[in-house]
């Protein structure tokens, strides 16, 4: 169909193709295609199912209109959540970059890396409306700091790894992961539909096939540090490992794990982590919601698409594995946070009374001696945090769920808001100071 078809011609060819119409009617097939999306795209997604021969040169495969459109919709979910996760780890490799060139004895290190990466030839750098102001000022001398801001992600990502051969080293860490990462960011960016046919093999599966492959290879870099996260081993065998291990040659599962292997290793900043474990927790639970029954063996004895069931099975795998890190990972960052906060002045220990809403941030009780215990400000009960802490880490953006969590349990989230209540009737008793004087 390479000409202008009408809605009716649409339908009557994705019944050629042996799409059924029993979960969503023609008449809603003809809305969604109208108002939703477009034909050809959604017609992509045929590719997941195998052709069955039937009668009147119709086709049987098995699929009705409704799975398509929920592949759509997944699709599109896995999609916004993989560009989100991709400019973040660009933006992170930038700072990973800088902090490299920081931390060297060598202060023009940057600006050789400059030339090093693009040969001294900046002609081909481009701008748009909120660079090209900049770009103008410095294109004859530019630093390493100008081109971050024009550089594309190519480009950044030879930045990076110039420092390292600039060193001597070969390759620098996950060099390889992050081409696969910038060939998923422009991909996704562009709409392309991972989910067409997620039979596509891998890169590496793919070139090891091809005429100058030596053979079945495994794409160690982004296999192993994926079984990894995920808690599997690699070297003890079983169902899971083998099932994983296996999607990981599908070229949308091995981007997916390179991309949460790149964010889990670059990205330091505890609100970032906390808003891809969101977004993929999101993500999660919208495949879940009709995976066992439109591609799964809900309600029969096999999988109606085993193929996208394991698939999306393997997605839902990694995200968790990621999650799983990530919490680890946020958790120390939270611990990191710097103490800049002011010392309040050391409160008197004092048993609280019964039903007082102030009791989580008393100073505890000790057996020693008066003069033995330690001065400081008042602190959680039971775990010697001090209140201020805790309310830093709100002030900064993270949430009192989030804030909890990053203590293992040891601070309720209820102890994180009466610390925020605490900070208020401290701060207000020093504003009545100051208005009142001295008597």
């Amino acid at each position: 169909m390479k000409h202008r078809a009408t809605l009716n011609q649409q339908i009557a060819s994705l019944k050629r193709h042996g799409v059924t119409f029993t979960l969503k009617s023609e008449n809603e097939a003809k809305a969604f295609l109208s108002s939703k999306t477009y034909y050809y795209k959604l017609k992509s997604y045929i590719n997941n199912y195998p052709e069955v021969k039937a009668e009147r040169g119709h086709k049987s495969r098995g699929v009705d209109f409704e799975h398509l459109v929920e592949l759509s919709i997944i699709d599109y979910s896995l999609s916004r959540t993989c560009l989100t996760l991709a400019l973040a780890v660009e933006h992170a490799v930038k700072v990973r970059t800088n902090q490299l060139l920081m931390k060297s004895e060598d202060p023009g290190l940057g600006q050789s890396l400059a030339r090093y990466a693009t040969s001294g030839d900046y002609t081909d750098v481009r701008t748009n409306p909120y660079t090209a102001a900049m770009w103008e000022s410095c294109k004859d001398a530019p630093s390493v700091w100008n081109l971050w801001e024009v550089l594309s992600l190519s480009q950044q990502i030879n930045l990076y790894g110039s420092y390292y051969r600039f060193k001597g080293e070969e390759r620098a860490p996950f060099e390889d992961l992050l081409s696969i990462v910038r060939k998923l960011r422009n991909a996704v960016s562009h709409g392309n539909c991972l989910l067409a046919d997620v039979n596509r093999p891998s890169e590496a599966v793919r070139t090891a096939k091809s005429p100058k492959g030596e053979g079945r290879r495994d794409d160690k870099s982004v296999t192993d540090k994926a079984l990894e996260m995920c808690g599997l081993s690699k070297k003890r065998r079983s169902n899971n490992t083998n099932a994983l291990n296996k999607a990981l040659d599908r070229l949308v599962v091995n981007n997916f794990a390179a991309l949460l292997l790149c964010h889990l290793e670059f990205v330091e900043s505890g609100g970032v982590l906390s808003h891809a474990i969101a977004n993929l927790e999101s993500l999660i639970n919208r495949i879940e919601a009709n995976r066992g029954e439109y591609f799964g063996d809900k309600g029969r004895e096999k999988a109606l698409n085993k193929d996208v069931d394991q698939t999306l099975r393997a997605i839902q795998r990694l995200a968790r594995g990621y999650i799983a890190k990530a919490e680890k990972k946020r958790e120390k960052l939270l611990r990191r946070t710097p103490r800049n906060a002011p010392q309040e002045p050391p409160a008197p220990p004092r048993a609280p009374a019964p039903g007082d809403l102030l009791e989580h941030f008393y100073r505890e009780q000790d057996p020693r001696p008066a003069p033995l215990l330690a001065p400081g400000p008042p602190v959680i009960a039971g775990t010697g945090i001090p209140y201020h802490e805790v309310v830093d880490l709100v002030k900064t953006g993270f949430r009192p769920a989030e804030v909890a969590e990053s203590y293992s349990q040891e601070v309720s989230e209820d102890a994180v808001r009466q610390a925020l209540d605490f900070a208020d009737f401290i701060t207000g008793r020093q504003t009545d100071d100051e208005h009142t004087g001295p008597t």
